[in-house]
């Protein structure tokens, strides 16, 4: 006998045990705990897609699944990332170019960190988001900027007041 035929008879002859293995054990579990045995179910004749038409009246254009609504942020009356960077790199007199840099310098990291900041606050973008609209900054940095900030506006008068210079810029309102 050639070796592929041995090997596929092993092999089936492990399935069999398994198989039987495990009727025997469905046996025993229906015995003890009184449970029916499974009917088998009809065969399925015939499978009939299900179309969902739109209203006459609604546009094509208009229509949204439902699934896809509850993806879609609630209210889209939040400042871009873009605003928030340009009104951040002209309060600290920075250039965008700086901002979205790997560099770690004092001037710029603090501008980053509070751009972020608003960011997280001002918009429903996940950190991944945020991040990749700084240069490709991992989401840990977002997180890590989004809790040091408001740590070290409590302490820092000057970082404060730019916040909420910075917020009423962004939003309009006053805080």
């Amino acid at each position: 006998m050639d070796e592929s035929i041995q090997f596929k008879t092993y092999q089936d002859a492990i399935r069999a045990r398994h198989i039987n293995s495990c009727n025997a054990l469905l046996s025993r579990l229906v015995k003890h705990h009184g449970i029916p045995a499974p009917q088998p179910k009809p065969d399925i004749v015939e499978i009939v897609p299900i179309v969902v038409a739109p209203p006459p009246e609604a546009k094509a254009d208009a229509v949204v699944p439902t699934w896809f609504a509850m993806f879609e942020p609630r209210c889209t009356d939040y400042p871009s990332i873009k605003d928030i960077r340009a009104a951040v790199c002209k309060h600290y007199n920075l250039s965008l170019a700086d901002m979205l840099s790997s560099r770690r310098t004092a001037n710029i990291v603090r501008p980053r960190q509070v751009a972020i900041y608003l960011c997280k606050e001002f918009t429903p973008l996940s950190l991944m988001q945020i991040g990749r609209k700084f240069g490709g900054k991992d989401h840990t940095t977002v997180l890590h900027a989004s809790r040091v900030i408001p740590e070290r506006a409590r302490t820092d008068a000057k970082l404060a007041q730019d916040i909420a210079i910075l917020t009423e810029a962004i939003t309009g309102v006053q805080q």
